[in-house]
C-alpha cells in the first residue's frame, strides 16, 4: 500500500532565498516578502493543527452535529467541516434539508470508502491503493472534491501499466475524467507502438 497524502498536504511552500540584483533598492520589498513567507507558514502550521484537533474531536464523538449512515455504520461529523471541504455537503446541509435533521443516509457508497473521505476531509490525508482508487475517484466527483479528484487521477496516472492502461482508459472514458483518459491512451499508444 502507497500512503498518499492530499494536496493541501502536498503544497507546503517552498522558500527559496533569491538573489537580489539592487538590494539597496529593494531592502523594504524583500524584508516584506520574508515576512510574508513566515507568516504563510505560520497560518499552514495553525491549520494543521486545527484540523488535527477536530479530527481528534471526531474520533472522541465531541461537539459532533451530524450522523452519516451508510449501510448500517453511522459516522458522527461536524457540519462545518463537511461544508467547508465539499459543495455536496455544503449544498446539502443549507440547501437540501431542514435545520433539525441530524442523520443523513448516503446509498452510494461503501462504508470503508466514506471513512477514507471523512478522513480526507478533516486531514487532507488518505491511503489511496489500486484496490480502493476507483471508488474513491467516484466518491470525491460525487462529492465535488477536486483536490481528491485530482489525486486519485494522479495515483492512476502514476500506476499505468501495459496490463491496465486499457482499462483505466475505458474507466476514464465512462467517467468523463478527461485528463486521466488523455494520458492513458497515450500510455496505450506508446506500449502498443512498441510491441
Amino acid at each position: 500500500m502507497l500512503e498518499f497524502r492530499g494536496a493541501g498536504v502536498l503544497e507546503v511552500p517552498v522558500f527559496i532565498k533569491q538573489p537580489c540584483v539592487n538590494a539597496h533598492h529593494h531592502h523594504g520589498l524583500l524584508e516584506e516578502n520574508y515576512r510574508s513567507d513566515r507568516s504563510s507558514e505560520r497560518e499552514m502550521s495553525a491549520a494543521m493543527t486545527l484540523c488535527g484537533v477536530l479530527n481528534k474531536m471526531r474520533l472522541k464523538e465531541e461537539l459532533c452535529d451530524v450522523v452519516l449512515r451508510v449501510n448500517e455504520v453511522e459516522f458522527k461529523v461536524h457540519k462545518i467541516i463537511l461544508c467547508a471541504r465539499s459543495p455536496y455537503f455544503r449544498a446539502l446541509f443549507t440547501k437540501g434539508s431542514s435545520s433539525e435533521q441530524k442523520v443523513y443516509t448516503m446509498t452510494n457508497v461503501s462504508p470503508d470508502i466514506m471513512e477514507l473521505i471523512i478522513h480526507y476531509i478533516y486531514t487532507k490525508e488518505i491511503r489511496v491503493t489500486t484496490d480502493n482508487v476507483q471508488a474513491l475517484l467516484v466518491m470525491a466527483d460525487y462529492l465535488f472534491m477536486r483536490d481528491l479528484v485530482r489525486d486519485c487521477c494522479d495515483f492512476q496516472k502514476a500506476h499505468l501499466s501495459p496490463e491496465n492502461c486499457l482499462g483505466i482508459w475505458q474507466y476514464a472514458d465512462v467517467h468523463s475524467y478527461n485528463v486521466l483518459q488523455d494520458h492513458s491512451y497515450s500510455y496505450l499508444l506508446h506500449v502498443t507502438a512498441w510491441t
